[in-house]
Protein backbone atom coordinates (compact mmCIF):
# COMPACT_ATOMS: atom_id res chain seq x y z
CA UNK A 1 0.00 0.00 0.00
CA UNK A 2 2.98 2.34 0.76
CA UNK A 3 4.23 1.99 -2.43
CA UNK A 4 0.70 3.41 -4.08
CA UNK A 5 0.15 7.34 -4.41
CA UNK A 6 -3.11 8.16 -2.69
CA UNK A 7 -3.27 10.92 -5.04
CA UNK A 8 -3.94 8.52 -7.80
CA UNK A 9 -6.14 6.04 -5.88
CA UNK A 10 -8.37 5.57 -3.54
CA UNK A 11 -6.35 2.75 -1.14
CA UNK A 12 -9.11 2.12 1.18
CA UNK A 13 -11.56 1.04 -1.85
CA UNK A 14 -8.24 -0.26 -4.05
CA UNK A 15 -6.81 -2.77 -1.07
CA UNK A 16 -9.96 -3.35 0.92
CA UNK A 17 -8.44 -2.08 4.03
CA UNK A 18 -11.24 -1.82 6.75
CA UNK A 19 -11.42 0.47 9.45
CA UNK A 20 -12.94 1.87 12.81
CA UNK A 21 -13.40 5.29 13.87
CA UNK A 22 -10.71 6.42 16.82
CA UNK A 23 -11.95 6.46 20.50
CA UNK A 24 -10.71 10.02 21.25
CA UNK A 25 -10.47 11.70 17.30
CA UNK A 26 -12.81 11.09 14.89
CA UNK A 27 -10.12 9.52 12.66
CA UNK A 28 -10.14 6.06 10.87
CA UNK A 29 -8.08 3.86 12.29
CA UNK A 30 -7.14 0.56 10.81
CA UNK A 31 -9.06 -2.58 11.91
CA UNK A 32 -6.20 -5.30 11.73
CA UNK A 33 -3.71 -2.86 12.93
CA UNK A 34 -0.65 -4.27 15.38
CA UNK A 35 -1.10 -0.92 17.44
CA UNK A 36 -2.12 2.75 16.58
CA UNK A 37 -1.72 6.22 18.13
CA UNK A 38 -4.53 9.04 17.87
CA UNK A 39 -2.59 11.90 17.59
CA UNK A 40 -3.84 15.70 17.36
CA UNK A 41 -1.45 18.40 15.81
CA UNK A 42 -0.57 21.03 17.03
CA UNK A 43 2.13 22.94 15.52
CA UNK A 44 3.81 22.62 12.04
CA UNK A 45 7.19 23.81 11.26
CA UNK A 46 8.55 24.23 7.73
CA UNK A 47 11.69 22.85 7.09
CA UNK A 48 12.95 23.37 3.42
CA UNK A 49 10.74 21.10 1.36
CA UNK A 50 9.58 18.88 4.47
CA UNK A 51 7.17 20.12 7.64
CA UNK A 52 7.47 18.70 10.86
CA UNK A 53 4.19 18.09 13.01
CA UNK A 54 4.44 18.52 16.95
CA UNK A 55 1.16 16.52 18.01
CA UNK A 56 -0.53 15.58 21.51
CA UNK A 57 -1.30 11.91 22.20
CA UNK A 58 -5.23 11.53 23.06
CA UNK A 59 -5.32 7.86 22.73
CA UNK A 60 -2.67 4.72 22.02
CA UNK A 61 -3.34 1.40 22.01
CA UNK A 62 -1.81 -1.70 20.97
CA UNK A 63 -2.92 -5.43 20.01
CA UNK A 64 0.04 -7.23 20.71
CA UNK A 65 -1.96 -10.72 21.63
CA UNK A 66 -3.65 -11.35 19.06
CA UNK A 67 -0.85 -11.61 16.69
CA UNK A 68 1.20 -13.98 19.61
CA UNK A 69 4.08 -11.46 19.56
CA UNK A 70 5.00 -9.62 22.97
CA UNK A 71 8.33 -8.90 21.27
CA UNK A 72 7.25 -5.59 19.48
CA UNK A 73 11.35 -4.70 18.56
CA UNK A 74 11.31 -7.86 16.70
CA UNK A 75 8.98 -5.78 14.15
CA UNK A 76 10.28 -3.72 11.02
CA UNK A 77 9.80 -0.02 11.09
CA UNK A 78 9.54 2.19 7.95
CA UNK A 79 11.89 4.74 7.48
CA UNK A 80 11.32 5.45 3.99
CA UNK A 81 10.60 4.60 0.48
CA UNK A 82 11.58 0.93 0.27
CA UNK A 83 13.35 0.86 3.26
CA UNK A 84 12.59 -0.12 6.95
CA UNK A 85 14.87 -0.81 10.13
CA UNK A 86 15.14 -3.28 12.91
CA UNK A 87 14.82 -2.04 16.39
CA UNK A 88 16.86 -3.56 19.00
CA UNK A 89 15.61 -4.85 22.39
CA UNK A 90 19.02 -3.13 23.17
CA UNK A 91 20.05 0.77 23.72
CA UNK A 92 23.23 2.08 22.31
CA UNK A 93 24.17 5.52 23.07
CA UNK A 94 26.81 7.15 20.49
CA UNK A 95 28.43 10.15 21.94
Amino acid sequence: VGTSSGEKIDKVKEFGIEYFVGKKLDIPIIKKSLAYMECKVVKEVEFGETSFFFSKVENCEGNFDNYGIKEFWKYPLHKAGKSFAFPSKELKFVR
